[in-house]
């Protein structure tokens, strides 16, 4: 049936091709006077020339044009997505930054300063821990949706396991701990300098955030591998 349909057409486009020179010429002749006159073999021969060269030459121009738009529309669209990702690394370096400079500044500290840990310190540092876990989380976490939420379908999972571990981490296990050291801590904020094994309690949770820190890490290194497919086209 679409082969028939294809033949018609194919048929029906060079009668109109043929008839249209043969209409105009009838009407001028007509017009004229002189209705079975026809114009002499220079002037058809130039006249088919420069139709038939139009007929070629305007598709072939509208099919370079829409070619030309489609590659611009194309990378229009690659770019953009590669901005969403550039987004995203942009959020993850960030989070991931904030949990360097405070995880391991406070880690490194208080080992050099286990045995004269005071209570005023400790609270501080359990307290930005909080923090980090808390509020700049679901900051970061605002901000990956947003962006992700740009991408088609396809490419919007690309991090779903990764994030899942770090919620589970950071929201789950390590707020968790969080929780249970302050509750724990009102017994011994009296003490000081605080007792070695509360900062010791006080450095697992500490470990933890570096442990997160590996995950946006790899999720960092997703989004540049997903970038790079954009990069390439």
């Amino acid at each position: 049936m679409k082969k028939k349909y294809v033949g018609l057409l194919i048929v029906f486009f060079l009668l109109f091709i043929i008839g249209i020179p043969m209409i105009i010429n009838l009407l001028l002749n007509f017009c004229s006077g002189n209705l079975f006159d026809s114009a002499d073999n220079g002037a058809w021969l130039g006249f088919w020339g420069g139709y038939l060269g139009a007929i070629i030459a305007i598709p072939l121009s509208f099919i370079s044009a829409y070619v030309a738009f489609h590659l611009e529309s194309k990378k229009r669209y690659d770019d953009w997505k590669i901005m969403v990702f550039d987004n995203l690394n942009e959020a993850t370096i960030k989070y991931n930054l904030i949990i360097q400079s405070n995880a391991v500044r406070y880690k490194k500290y208080m080992k050099d300063n286990k045995t004269k840990m005071l209570t005023e310190t400790v609270f501080k540092i359990i307290k930005s821990c909080e923090v980090i876990v808390g509020l700049e989380y679901v900051n970061y976490l605002g901000a990956v949706h947003t962006q992700i939420a740009k991408l088609p379908k396809k490419d919007r999972d690309f991090l779903e396991e990764q994030i899942e571990i770090l919620e589970q981490l950071l929201q789950i296990d390590i707020m968790k701990k969080i929780l249970k050291f302050k509750s724990n801590f009102e017994t011994e904020k009296e003490k000081n300098p605080v007792p070695e094994n509360v900062i010791d309690e006080l450095l697992t949770i500490l470990d933890g955030l570096t442990r997160a820190t590996d995950i946006l890490d790899e999720i960092g290194n997703l989004t540049d591998e997903r970038r790079s497919i954009y990069l390439k086209k």
